[in-house]
Order: structure tokens, then C-alpha cells, then sequence
């Protein structure tokens, strides 16, 4: 850049303007509380839509016709760690939950 500004007065002609970077603000995911700091934690989870409580669901609903038979025991952690490794599963929706962290200063 100083090059280019002292080229531009060699030759009498004016600086070359440069803008600074635009500049984005977000929420902070941090507040500190009175002796604790709150945060926004996200996380992937799933869900099989229509579905209250997976864990009482059966194969011959036609809720879980969508859901693969290698997934329909419902093998939760299974089921979690593939979503959270950023695959997806038929019949299953994934959904990304905020929660509140707190730890104590």
C-alpha cells in the first residue's frame, strides 16, 4: 500500500482511498451473571416427526415406516453420534436445540 501511496504523489494525484473492513456484530454467546457466566450452547439432536416419546414407539406404527430397521431399536447413541457427525438418517429429522450453560466463576 505505501508504494501505491507514494507513486500517487510522484505523479500529484491523489491518495487512493482504502475502506476498512466492514465489521459484523453478533450476540455474544457469553454473559457473566453475578458470580457465574451463562452461555448459548447449540447441539444437534433428532427427532422422528409426529413422534412425543420415541421410546415407546413400535415397528408397526406407521409413524416409523420411514425409520431403516437397522436404526428402528432406536439405539439412541448410535443414532446421536451419526448425527452429530454430520450424517442423516431416513425418517429422522435433525434439529439444532440452544440450551443455557452456567458455570460458576
Amino acid at each position: 500500500m505505501e508504494r501505491v501511496e507514494a507513486h500517487a504523489v510522484e505523479r500529484g494525484q491523489p491518495m487512493p482511498m482504502v475502506l476498512p473492513p466492514s465489521m459484523i456484530t453478533t450476540a455474544p454467546k457469553s454473559v457473566l451473571t453475578d458470580g457465574a457466566t451463562q452461555t448459548v450452547v447449540t447441539r444437534k439432536t433428532w427427532r422422528i416427526p409426529g413422534v412425543t416419546h420415541p421410546e415407546h414407539l413400535s415397528r408397526g406404527s406407521t409413524l416409523a415406516k420411514a425409520v431403516p430397521d437397522e436404526y428402528f431399536l432406536l439405539d439412541t447413541a448410535r443414532i446421536g453420534k451419526v448425527i452429530r457427525a454430520g450424517g442423516s438418517i431416513p425418517g429422522i429429522a435433525i434439529v439444532v436445540e440452544e440450551s443455557l450453560s452456567i458455570r460458576a466463576n
